[in-house]
């Protein structure tokens, strides 16, 4: 035999060895951060939200636990309703398994009362006075990823302020009636008491 062919020979039984070794976990993780990728580049988030949460008003939830990725390929590839339709040569049947692969790594929100932090010494009481710390634990667990820690903003807008212009009443409506990419998340998320204490909580945002 050639020495040249020796040599792919060998580096041919080299790379499937590499390949064979490499570890599920990092092969799956690039998986999740090129749909990621795909998932903003290509505009998913701009009606599904950009974890996957959806809206009333654009699109449906698509995280966490998403449709078994043929159904979704199968939805993508003859939509209903106001969704365009995204070909294989706009988004290929690998772009999908990746976007996929990101929306079932997108984990399901805590419920406010299972966040240590916020829950260490919180009343148990549904009373908005007896229970100050209850808009703060909505806030960060539901609002927060969008509206930003402090309320200045993110992908979400500023809402420092918001209660000077529409009262906390009107903060309270907009979040059970919400509008725009906001998803809605009362009754079956926010209780009416979550509505309220969360309300209180932005009108104390500076």
């Amino acid at each position: 035999m050639k020495p040249i062919s020796m040599i792919a020979l060998a580096a041919s039984a080299l790379a499937c060895l590499i390949d064979m070794t490499s570890p599920p976990a990092m092969a799956g993780q690039l998986d999740v951060e090129a749909g990621q990728a795909l998932y903003m580049k290509k505009g998913c988030y701009e009606c599904h939200g950009p974890v996957g949460q959806g809206s009333i008003m654009s699109g449906p939830a698509l995280a966490p636990s998403p449709l078994p990725v043929e159904v979704m390929t199968a939805y993508v590839r003859s939509p209903k309703g106001q969704m365009p339709l995204y070909s294989s040569k706009i988004l290929s049947d690998r772009d999908l398994v990746q976007i996929h692969a990101y929306l079932a790594a997108i984990p399901a929100s805590p419920e406010a009362n299972r966040i240590g932090l916020l829950s260490e010494g919180a009343a148990t009481s549904s009373s908005l006075k007896e229970d100050d710390g209850r808009g703060q634990q909505v806030y960060v667990a539901r609002c927060a990823s969008c509206h930003g820690a402090s309320g200045g903003g993110g992908v979400g807008p500023s809402l420092v302020g918001v209660t000077q212009r529409r009262g906390v009443s009107g903060v309270e409506s907009f979040v059970r009636n919400p509008s725009g990419a906001m998803p809605r998340l009362f009754p079956q998320v926010l209780t009416e008491s979550d509505v309220q204490a969360v309300a209180q909580y932005v009108a104390g945002l500076r």
